[in-house]
């Protein structure tokens, strides 16, 4: 699959091998029977449950919460200002938990995502090109033709 979808096999064998408490060690977070300190607001005592069968956590106070993809994402993006990707985040989380998985058809995946959005890019800078060419370049025209909107005139 493409265009940033997750292939599901991936996904599904690096979440089932996976402990978000390993992970948590990992960003220096101690899980201490089921609890943390919140990293994501300040915290001071342990608001956050972390359930470790389910793989699952949850901060009552400020609301984050989700599975240890949605964890790595949120910290990676929020504390080490270093925003991931889904396809990014599996392969970091298999990297932290030593996995031994053929990431090869994530990262060619991630490959064809990154050709697809290129390929956009130039397709909408052509258009606008050739509108400012025709001289009919508005601001108007060219959000239409970014948004593959503009059908001509009627």
């Amino acid at each position: 699959m493409i265009g940033g979808i997750i292939i599901s096999d991936i996904y599904k064998e690096v979440l089932n091998n996976v402990n978000i408490v390993d992970v948590m060690n990992y960003y220096g977070i101690n899980v201490s029977k089921g609890n943390a300190i919140c990293p994501f607001h300040a915290d001071h005592s342990p608001s956050m449950k972390v359930d470790d069968k389910k793989n699952l956590f949850h901060c009552f106070p400020c609301g984050a919460g989700g599975n240890v993809l949605t964890f790595v994402k949120k910290y990676e993006t929020e504390i080490n200002h270093n925003p991931i990707s889904s396809n990014d985040a599996l392969i970091k989380i298999a990297e932290i938990c030593n996995l031994k998985i053929d990431l090869s058809k994530l990262k060619n995946n991630m490959e064809k995502t990154v050709g697809i959005n290129q390929r956009i890019s130039i397709n909408v800078m052509e258009m606008a090109m050739k509108a400012a060419l025709y001289g009919c370049f508005t601001t108007e025209y060219a959000a239409d033709l970014a948004s593959g909107e503009y059908q001509g005139e009627n």
